[in-house]
Order: C-alpha cells, then sequence, then structure tokens
C-alpha cells in the first residue's frame, strides 16, 4: 500500500504465489480488497497486521484475470466463465458462461451492486445482480481492453484495442460519446468519485483525464 499524499510505502502484503492480475477494494465497517493470481483470490483484511498473507479463496477453472466486490463478490476466469461469491467471498452462488472462447473476460460494478458488466471480445454483456439475468449486449467496433463503470452505475466506459474510449449509458445502454486521444490499446480506465472525470492510461504511456459530466 502506497500513500497517495507522499508516496511512500505504508504496507506490503504477500501470500500469493504467482502475480498479481487485478485488485479491487471493498469498503464496509473495515476495509479490505482481494487479489487475483492463478486459481485464487486472495483476501486482505485492513488495519489487521496479523493478515499479511491474506486469506485464500480458491476459484476453479484456471486463472483469475479480473475480479470485483461491490457487495458481492466476483471474479472472472479463464476458461470462460465469471464465478459469484457472496460478500464475505466464503460461499459460492452463481456461475455465468460466456458466450464467446479463448477471450479474456474483464468485468466492472457500480457500488449499488444492480449490475455487473462484463467485457469479452467485441461486446459487453449486462447482468442484473442477483437473478443474474442476462440484459441486451452493447456491441462494439474494437476488441475492448479496458473496462470502467462510474461509482453510481450510470456510465460505462469501454477502451478499445485501436486507442479509442466509448462512453454508454448503462440503463440503456446507448453509446452517448466517442473519445480519442490515445496513440494505443487502451489499458487501464476509473472513474472519479463523483463520476464527473474519466481517467484513462494506453500503451503509449499517456494518462488522459477526461470531463465526462
Amino acid at each position: 500500500m502506497i500513500d497517495a499524499d507522499d508516496g511512500s510505502v505504508k504496507e506490503e502484503f504477500k501470500g500469493g504465489r504467482f502475480s498479481v492480475q487485478d485488485l479491487t477494494v471493498h469498503a464496509s465497517d473495515t476495509v479490505r480488497f482481494a487479489a487475483s493470481a492463478r486459481n485464487e483470490v486472495r483476501i486482505f483484511t485492513l488495519p489487521a497486521s496479523d493478515e499479511k498473507n491474506g486469506r485464500d479463496v480458491r476459484i476453479s477453472g484456471g486463472w483469475v484475470n479480473s475480479v470485483v466486490w461491490p457487495c458481492f463478490l466476483a471474479a472472472a476466469v479463464d476458461d470462460g466463465s465469471i464465478q459469484i461469491l457472496d460478500e464475505e467471498g466464503e460461499k459460492k452462488e452463481h456461475s455465468i458462461i460466456m458466450p464467446a472462447s479463448g477471450f479474456e473476460i474483464l468485468i466492472s460494478a457500480p457500488m449499488d451492486c444492480s449490475r455487473l458488466l462484463a467485457a469479452q471480445d467485441k461486446s459487453v454483456y449486462p447482468f442484473l445482480a442477483g437473478t443474474w439475468e442476462t440484459l441486451p449486449s452493447w456491441a462494439l467496433p474494437e476488441t475492448i481492453a479496458a473496462l470502467a463503470v462510474s461509482v453510481d452505475g450510470s456510465l460505462a466506459a469501454v477502451g478499445l484495442m485501436d486507442g479509442s474510449i466509448r462512453l454508454y449509458e448503462v440503463e440503456t445502454g446507448k453509446e452517448i460519446s466517442s473519445l480519442e486521444g490515445h496513440a494505443g490499446m487502451v489499458t487501464a480506465l476509473e472513474f472519479s468519485p463523483d463520476g464527473s472525470i474519466l481517467a484513462s492510461g494506453g500503451r503509449d504511456g499517456v494518462v488522459i483525464l477526461w470531463g465526462v459530466k
């Protein structure tokens, strides 16, 4: 963990045997975060100093490529599935089988836990949380490389291999804007807490801040 003010290292956590693929934070009465790697999600609780190795949650199906943790824990696995666990990350509640095979799955979810968005190849698939009903998918012109949902769940940003970013209205699935600025593939997306700014990172080594509201 790094201090946001001065950049100093505040805490170091270990326990996983393989490279970390993704991180997500769940804030409740205590701050917890989950790190994904090969067939596992490792959960750490802060500021509990006795949990520096974390709690290992085994995920079947292979490498865990992406993980989100609003009021459920979801892990995207390279066997083409998304495993849904309860809020504590202890009990498996559902498994979603994605329609395509051989493509990495990216997932994102708003803090209100209303939906789970999953991106694979050139499509985004929205799911209603709880029932996990599949809503109409969104077709993109290029392969998807990054995905983010605003905290309030109103906007979704989709980063593409060609360097462009598409903004969608989550409720309707309507594309509302196309952002051009990166010279290479978009590799990371994140909304500000109030949803007014979108930060994007690209393979061109550039971070761009976009006003989106």
